[in-house]
């Protein structure tokens, strides 16, 4: 994990930019910061897609962040080959 959390609109945009890179989406993982800036992990936001080929982790990365988007104090994290 890096401390490189993004937006959700940020991220769609990262994940369109990896797909166009060709890049393997290790996994995902999403967090929330609250007002003071503080970080939690949503253990119930991680995937793990290190299984599968780079055109199915494309595919699982745009299920799993359908999922979310509605709390503006959630951020993702993104593990790339």
């Amino acid at each position: 994990m890096t401390n490189d959390y993004v937006t959700y609109d940020i991220s769609l945009q990262r994940l369109r930019q990896l797909q166009q890179q060709e890049r393997r989406i290790v996994g995902i993982e999403r967090l929330i910061v609250d007002e003071e800036g503080r970080v939690t992990p949503d253990l119930d936001g991680i995937a793990d897609f290190s299984d599968a080929s780079r055109e199915q982790s494309h595919v699982a990365a745009w299920r799993f962040l359908k999922m979310y988007g509605s709390d503006p104090h959630e951020r993702f994290d993104f593990v790339v080959e």
